[in-house]
């Protein structure tokens, strides 16, 4: 979750640098959480999807910002550009967790698949996630998806050789075990 503290509409004189500057506000504070749930609001309303790579306009994140907040008596307006910016920073922080998933897999698997909502509420339901965990940001629900899909792959089997020079590696040990105890016997 990503908290912005807004600037109020007046300006204050900074003596030091001899120029006016807005005030952040010490009351309000704004939360915002990038989700499966604002980003279906926003697919539901725009008729797209939303993270795929094509642009959306201005007005579009905007709207996103105000999907993605929190707090009932949000106004966007308070946001400056650099509020924006951190948003949007904040939006594109694509592993906000400490899990690091490499598997070349999956890449190839779902590179025809067009990312939305409903493709990763889809992964939830095959992966048993409950759908309240819509509200988590969407970059982290997206590498629990992952974690499952990982944990559920068919385990490799093991070739011809690998498997005999398993058991002779196991065979050795026991042959070394009984030499031992016929040793100690004696």
């Amino acid at each position: 979750m990503l908290e912005i503290i807004p600037y109020e509409p007046n300006e204050m004189f900074d003596e030091e640098t001899n120029k006016f500057v807005k005030v952040r506000s010490k009351e309000k504070v704004f939360h915002f959480e990038h989700s499966l749930a604002a980003i279906s609001v926003w697919e539901a309303k725009y008729r797209k999807p939303f993270l795929s790579n094509k642009a959306i306009t201005p007005e579009q994140l905007i709207d996103y910002i105000c999907m993605m907040n929190l707090d009932d008596d949000f106004n966007p307006n308070m946001l400056t550009p650099e509020n924006i910016t951190e948003i949007t920073e904040y939006m594109a922080d694509t592993n906000p967790t400490a899990t690091v998933i490499s598997s070349s897999d999956d890449n190839n698997r779902n590179s025809r698949t067009i990312m939305t909502s409903e493709v990763i509420y889809a992964w939830m339901a095959n992966a048993g996630i409950p759908f309240e965990c819509d509200k988590w940001n969407v970059n982290r629900l997206l590498i629990l998806v992952s974690v499952i899909s990982e944990f559920n792959k068919p385990r490799k089997q093991m070739s011809e050789a690998e498997i005999l020079r398993r058991q002779h590696e196991i065979n050795q040990k026991r042959l070394a075990a009984m030499e031992n105890q016929n040793e100690e016997g004696e």
